[in-house]
């Protein structure tokens, strides 16, 4: 899944950065501009705002509008996934045999899905200096937001991979801020999160 990130940078870099062509800037300028998109490990721009500010970028002070790129995302592959083995873990085990046995109802694993995408999207920043640190990934990342919101004894804040910039923390009280979930088993075998 791709996920929009917004970057604002100067202005007249756009039809370098979003058509890719450079022909408005000189040589230094146009290397400046892709050095800075190569850094930033985003791709290409897909789109940037017809509305500038003016405002500092990297020390000096021009004329800057928002850029959108596309970031791609595991989150059918390894995101929900991980989230509802997390669910599994937390909810289920030795003491809840008739959860493990359970599936989850379609429902479930759209909502698993439609909160993932909305932490991720919301939180972009923060998820992407995460999932850049050695040892921790998107089922990582996915695992510690179950942790987290329904306030389980580990989670974000717990991670040494995130210690660095209080990264952990942040991203727990964005966690925290959704409310909590549970699984619970119908009569047809279907668990949902509720």
């Amino acid at each position: 899944m791709l996920i929009s990130v917004k970057r604002k940078v100067p202005a007249n870099w756009a039809s370098a950065l979003v058509n890719r062509d450079a022909s408005g800037l000189t040589p230094d300028e146009a290397e400046k501009a892709f050095a800075w998109e190569r850094e930033q490990g985003f791709g290409e721009a897909v789109s940037a705002e017809d509305h500038t500010y003016i405002e500092s970028f990297q020390g000096f002070t021009t004329e800057t509008c928002s850029y959108a790129f596309l970031v791609k995302v595991p989150i059918d592959e390894v995101v929900v996934p991980a989230y509802l083995e997390a669910a599994m873990f937390t909810d289920g085990g030795p003491d809840h045999p008739d959860i493990d046995a359970g599936e989850f109802a379609p429902e479930s694993i759209l909502k698993a899905k439609t909160d993932c995408v909305q932490f991720i999207s919301d939180n972009i920043d923060l998820v992407l200096a995460a999932v850049s640190r050695v040892g921790y990934d998107y089922a990582s990342l996915a695992h510690d937001l179950w942790l987290t919101r329904n306030g389980h004894g580990t989670g974000f804040w717990d991670r040494r991979e995130l210690e660095e910039g209080d990264l952990g923390n942040q991203l727990s009280m964005a966690a925290r801020a959704l409310p909590p979930l549970t699984l619970e088993l119908d009569d047809k075998g279907n668990l949902h999160l509720l």
